[in-house]
């Protein structure tokens, strides 16, 4: 690969984690009220879409076979000092909290489930990607009709996320690269991205029910629209969810970006403090602007 290429596809993906992350929080304050406005209703589908399988994807871009020991123990490490800082905070807040060791439907649940992504890539090193996506991919489609498979272990997520981590290491960088500065692809992005934004502002009654399954923690049965087509839905949701992806990546800035470059290096330290931040807010009432429409805005800005 080139330098200029290299430079493109290091500040490119700076960019994309940037966005990205930004995105986590905002879809997360959409999500800090019970009563969520159709506005939030709409933000929430159409972040969660693509936000946290793109990031996944990513991840397996660049993952290697490498320290893979320590990588594990480092994730766990993040993901149990995470659960640790969100207890104290909602105990310290509310006076009343719980933990759990193996179970979690809070944000710790990435880092588990990526050191999970990291020991079963290196395990089945040898094994024909293809072979391994297509087994994940039906896995995932069945998985969602037990609902004993949910956030024990972080086993719902487990299977749901892994296409994207594993086709991650299946796309070579160069190919993205490619497609990001294809001026027809990326026309063909600002449409996709176009026409599923119009969809998620006008007709969320009708793909709201997605939602449950674009977290990936809910089985079928727990929604009743899903019970009997569940596989069918959740394959609908991958081809949504690829598709946005895709478009999202091919659209992103690829040029060194002031502050937005520079700070999509660290994302993860973004992703471990947001919890407790949010809760912080909560707690001193600055949620209750979501009860205003101008104060809707204001909330997602503060994002």
């Amino acid at each position: 690969m080139s330098a200029e290429k290299e430079t493109k596809r290091y500040y490119l993906f700076d960019n994309l984690k940037f966005i990205l992350m930004a995105l986590v929080v905002i879809g997360h304050c959409a999500d800090a009220n019970p009563d969520v406005p159709q506005l939030y209703k709409s933000i929430f589908v159409f972040i969660y879409s693509f936000h946290m399988p793109l990031f996944l994807f990513i991840s397996g871009l660049f993952h290697k076979n490498t320290k893979i020991f320590q990588k594990i123990i480092t994730f766990i490490s993040l993901g149990y000092l995470s659960k640790l800082i969100i207890y104290l905070t909602k105990l310290g807040l509310y006076g009343n909290a719980t933990f759990s060791f193996f179970s979690d439907g809070a944000l710790p649940w990435y880092m588990f489930v990526l050191a999970m992504f990291i020991g079963i890539s290196y395990l089945l090193r040898n094994v024909n990607k293809t072979l391994v996506l297509t087994v994940s991919v039906l896995l995932a489609l069945i998985a969602g009709y037990f609902s004993q498979i949910g956030d024990l272990f972080y086993l719902s997520r487990f299977f749901v996320f892994f296409p994207y981590y594993l086709l991650g290491q299946m796309i070579p960088e160069t190919l993205i690269i490619r497609l990001n500065s294809s001026k027809k692809i990326r026309l063909l992005s600002a449409v996709i991205l176009t026409v599923w934004a119009i969809i998620c502002f006008t007709q969320i009654d009708t793909v709201y029910p997605i939602r449950y399954l674009l977290t990936g923690r809910n089985s079928f049965a727990s929604i009743e629209t899903l019970k009997v087509w569940g596989f069918f839905w959740r394959f609908a949701t991958y081809l949504i969810t690829t598709a946005i992806s895709f478009s999202v990546i091919c659209l992103a800035p690829r040029k060194k970006m002031p502050f937005i470059s520079k700070f999509g290096r660290s994302t993860l330290q973004v992703y471990f403090w947001q919890t407790t931040v949010l809760h912080i807010l909560r707690k001193i009432g600055v949620t209750q602007l979501i009860e205003y429409p101008e104060g809707r805005i204001l909330w997602l800005l503060i994002g």
